[in-house]
């Protein structure tokens, strides 16, 4: 649970627009209001944003709940990264979206054997597509309640208007090919963050790529190719960060030998 201090809150609605889950709203007052928090993610996006630092997590200990940003360096890099869900319709340049796959070829793989392979969706006309056929899988098929009911409201969770979408891919060759996936990502996930370029993971699009034939025909995956990861890029939209979120401390368990 979480409660907001009126007399800090300036009612800029930035909490209202960056909640994945949809939970604030500005009262009569102008003061922002979350009475149902049910659905919170604690993902915190709202401590991250909030200019003046209004919002509160009860079981946050007192005085961590908010810490300025790292000057600089891997650790702000790691720190500041956020997800966002509001995108202009502006694509990155064509070449640095190149460079960061190229670059994330020096991830770490499995046996060294970089197995996956890209497919990237270009512009909005081709993300959106691509969430189109997911509606309409949606809506005909009522295989999943949530996306039924995303697809009656045309809410564009699977994207997000971003106007580039990554899907990493590979087939069963090495052993270790989702972590390999992964790997590579996020790898270019913060080469890219570097670069002032914006991306949330899309774990709507990964799944439903494996499972919607008209996604599947599309895509034209290689031979047993199945989508590992998928991941939303382009340009925030009005999501601004000036924060770094709480996040627990690490609570490791040491093996060692006395």
């Amino acid at each position: 649970m979480f409660t907001i201090d009126e007399a800090a809150c300036i009612g800029c609605a930035s909490c209202v627009t960056v909640c994945p889950s949809g939970l604030f709203s500005l009262g009569e007052d102008g003061k922002a209001k979350a009475p149902n928090q049910k659905r919170c993610m604690r993902c915190m996006h709202c401590t991250a944003t909030c200019p003046t630092r209004a919002v509160h997590f009860e079981d946050v200990p007192a005085g961590e709940a908010y810490s300025d940003h790292p000057s600089g360096g891997l650790e702000r890099l790691v720190t500041t990264r956020r997800s966002i869900r509001h995108y202009r319709d502006e694509l990155p340049p064509r070449e640095l979206i190149q460079w960061a796959l190229d670059t994330a070829e020096y991830a770490p793989s499995g046996h060294n054997m970089h197995t996956h392979r890209w497919t990237v969706l270009w512009g909005r006309g081709e993300t959106d597509r691509a969430v189109q056929a997911v509606f309409d899988w949606a809506l005909e098929t009522r295989a999943d309640p949530t996306l039924t009911i995303l697809a009656r409201q045309k809410r564009n969770l699977i994207t997000c208007g971003a106007p580039c979408v990554l899907l990493c891919h590979s087939g069963q060759e090495s052993p270790n090919h989702t972590i390999d996936a992964a790997i590579a990502m996020e790898t270019v996930e913060l080469l890219l963050a570097e670069r002032g370029v914006s991306t949330c993971w899309a774990g709507y699009l990964q799944r439903l790529s494996n499972h919607v034939p008209a996604l599947q025909q599309r895509l034209e995956l290689p031979e047993g190719h199945r989508v590992r990861c998928a991941m939303m890029v382009g340009y925030a939209d009005g999501e601004q960060y000036p924060n770094r979120p709480w996040r627990p401390k690490a609570q490791p368990r040491w093996l060692e030998t006395e």
